[in-house]
């Protein structure tokens, strides 16, 4: 039986002119999930993946520059030819002690020296060979050796000491047996502790026992062996520390137990940070030894981030975690703690806020005090309300900070220990730590800020319930004052909302909402049950972010029986558009790249790589998507085609198509083409479904490849099948596979009547 199939597009006017037949339907509403995948301008893209960018709490530690081997090997090479320089002998008591070099030949490969003390006394520093000054350093683990005899029946005693001025940093009194005995080795191991000036340290031997008899010392050296001491900025995550720079390198097990590539052993203490490791093969000279690890990051959630503008134009990422506040440092490539110390004690739901304004930076995280960052260092805000002044801080917090006519308002503030949620308080003109006493307004309302944003030149503030206007009067006693636009509608989250020129969206009790300052509206028509898919007792987690290169807006969100968030619902607001990406990110930030990417900085390979030479997210000064995740983890956005090395999964679902709904019959679905790009490393699978199944009756994967050698080509899906109406499912699972599809024809031909 013969069918009279008709196509019917499903694309953009701009395509549907192209190909010469008006679009169907637009791809905005065809489709009824978009998963890691999105719309832009009616072509469907599977999502970029994500790459490690840096961690919070990362930190990297010099613990030692290693010494020159044997530090004392260098100081005495005239031993040899029984010269004593420039080694000292002192004598100071019994006055007919009669000290003198003898010369030998090397014992054992370094040297034999050989002390005649005619009259030795005790060991008490009356005899003593003293070294030049030789550098050392606190913390560091050391290894003594020494070989030594009496020439006759009794035993000598030797003490050796290192010092300090008076201040002895090691000592040990070791005894030389009787010739008849042979010679004696000693080995010992100590670290050096309370060291003021590390080149100023002074080794010496100090003689003394019974008799005259001469003796000999031989294998005299001191070599850094290892490192004892304390890392900070705990507690430190188990299994990521990572201790080298020097011949060997040690790893962490994850229990506390460090092992060298060569030998050598350690341990490490997570919550105190005590750390000692003995080298097998200890580091050349000069040769710089670093420990690299992370804090525990269950604890140190990513709490924002936001770019510092500098006067020079330039600009410093900053992160922050729930306690601390930290700067991408470029050349090494990881974050470092600015201020070295506990700032903040918000929970993991009190997003950090900051400014730009006069060259500095304002950040709060509406719980504690707030600081000023001025590109060098955190300074906290004093501002004085007292009258008169006493020069102390009274303003203790703020939820929300915006330079707003030359002044900058603080909006939900605690002053002298009292809370206002519906404050605005503002600075006087020019200045941001200074303001009169009465420089404020209180809303006539019971109910909390929560959120703000500009649309064009006025503040729009969101409560719990009620959306108000900060009106600018332009008086100078008075400059501000509440506008109410709506009593009903309200935000939930204080990141959750984004402004764009003409409107501000953000996420209210029960929909996703937008307003012009005039007018309040719902956004979701399109996804009616977003806000019911969301863990209705973690919605204070989601975080806004407007990606105006891309024309998005990205909320992430803690999905149902999630606690912190494990998706993004993506809306394309120039289409009206919405898909999901699932990623697990707790706020979003930007960075710019300060130059292009060179062909050694990009880890892909040829093959793998999803992007064009010149595609402009390569470029130097574009803004890269940042995400921070729930364990202090940064995240490169739209970067690569893998989330870190595991695959995107794209699920694209259409809605139930049936264009002869109207007429009340049924459709028979003979093929679906495909206008895709090609790529012979990438394939689509497409699953239909025939009304209310759940279950695919047919799924066919198809290779995205004609091996035409064209940009754009045709695939064709047999189908044969009729119904109500049909579903497509698109998926893809795949690392390294970037699916693009700018078209979909299902041909379809009139059939049986609905029933």
């Amino acid at each position: 039986m013969a069918f009279a199939y008709a196509p019917y597009l499903i694309a953009n006017l701009r395509h549907g002119l192209e190909l010469g037949i008006k679009p169907w339907l637009a791809p905005a509403d065809a489709f009824s999930e978009l998963v890691n995948c999105h719309l832009d301008q009616g072509v469907l893209y599977k999502r970029n993946g994500r790459a490690a960018f840096g961690a919070l709490g990362r930190n990297d530690v010099e613990l030692l520059t290693a010494g020159s081997g044997n530090l004392l090997s260098g100081l005495n090479p005239g031993f040899e030819d029984g010269v004593l320089a420039p080694w000292a002998l002192t004598e100071t008591a019994p006055a007919d002690a009669t000290p003198t070099v003898t010369s030998g030949s090397a014992h054992r490969g370094i040297y034999k020296l050989g002390v005649t003390v005619a009259n030795p006394g005790a060991v008490s520093g009356d005899l003593a060979l003293s070294s030049p000054q030789i550098t050392m350093a606190n913390g560091l683990l050391y290894l003594f050796k020494l070989a030594g005899r009496s020439t006759g029946a009794d035993s000598r005693m030797v003490k050796v000491r290192i010092y300090q001025g008076a201040a002895t940093i090691f000592e040990e009194t070791l005894e030389l047996f009787p010739v008849a005995w042979g010679w004696t080795e000693y080995s010992l191991v100590f670290t050096a502790g309370g060291i003021v000036n590390p080149e100023a340290c002074v080794f010496s031997l100090e003689f003394g026992g019974m008799g005259n008899s001469p003796f000999h010392l031989d294998d005299l050296s001191l070599e850094v062996i290892g490192w004892s001491g304390n890392l900070v900025n705990l507690p430190i995550a188990p299994g990521d520390l990572v201790i080298g720079g020097g011949a060997e390198v040690f790893t962490d097990d994850g229990a506390g137990n460090l092992t060298g590539d060569q030998g050598g052993v350690g341990e490490v203490d997570y919550a105190t940070g005590a750390c000692w490791l003995e080298f097998a093969d200890p580091p050349a000279a000069g040769a710089a030894v670093r420990a690299t690890y992370n804090r525990e990051p269950s604890a140190f959630p990513c709490m924002g981030m936001f770019n510092y503008s500098t006067s020079g134009g330039s600009q410093d990422l900053l992160a922050w975690d729930t306690k601390r506040v930290h700067r991408l440092n470029e050349g090494i490539g990881q974050f470092d703690d600015i201020a070295g110390a506990d700032l903040f004690s918000g929970n993991d739901d009190e997003f950090i806020w900051m400014v730009n304004w006069l060259n500095r930076g304002f950040m709060t995280n509406g719980r504690d005090r707030i600081y000023v960052y001025d590109g060098l260092s955190l300074i906290p805000l004093t501002i004085d309300l007292s009258e008169p002044p006493d020069g102390v801080n009274d303003l203790n917090s703020a939820y929300l900070i915006f330079p707003y006519k030359d002044r900058l308002v603080f909006l939900r503030t605690s002053e002298g220990g009292n809370f206002y949620p519906a404050r605005a308080r503002w600075t006087k003109v020019g200045k941001y730590d200074e303001s009169d006493p009465l420089a404020y307004v209180d809303a006539p309302t019971d109910k909390w800020i929560v959120g703000a944003a500009f649309i064009r030149n006025e503040l729009v503030v969101f409560f719990e319930r009620g959306i108000w206007l900060l009106r600018y009067t332009g008086d100078s006693r008075q400059p501000f004052r509440w506008v109410r636009v709506d009593p009903n509608e309200g935000l939930i989250p204080k990141m959750g909302l984004i402004d764009f020129n003409n409107e501000a969206v953000g996420l209210g009790p029960t929909q996703l909402i937008g307003t012009d300052g005039v007018e309040i509206y719902n956004l979701d028509d399109k996804i009616p049950n977003l806000v019911l898919s969301m863990n209705q007792e973690a919605l204070q987690y989601c975080y806004a972010t407007a990606l105006d290169e891309l024309r998005q807006m990205w909320m992430s969100y803690p999905s149902v029986g999630q606690p912190v968030p494990d998706r993004i619902l993506v809306l394309n607001y120039e289409e009206k558009s919405f898909a999901t990406y699932q990623l697990p990110h707790m706020v979003t930030g930007y960075y710019q790249e300060s130059e292009d990417l060179t062909w050694d900085e990009i880890e892909e390979t040829w093959d793998e790589m999803e992007r064009s030479w010149d595609d402009r997210t390569l470029q130097g000064g574009y803004p890269v998507v940042l995400g921070g995740d729930s364990q202090g983890k940064i995240w490169k956005l739209n970067s690569g085609g893998s989330d870190n090395g595991e695959p995107i999964e794209m699920i694209a679902l259409t809605g139930r198509l049936n264009p002869f709904i109207k007429k009340g019959r049924q459709a028979r679905l003979g093929w679906v083409e495909f206008l895709v790009n090609r790529d012979p490393l990438c394939e689509l699978t497409v699953e239909y479904f025939l009304d209310h199944e759940t279950s695919p009756y047919l799924a066919e994967t198809l290779p995205l490849d004609d091996g035409s050698g064209s940009e754009q080509i045709w695939v064709r899906s047999y189908v044969g099948c009729e119904a109500q109406f049909h579903r497509l499912r698109l998926y893809n699972k795949a690392v390294n596979q970037s699916i693009v599809i700018h078209a979909i024809m299902p041909y379809f031909a009139e059939a049986g009547r609905l029933h």
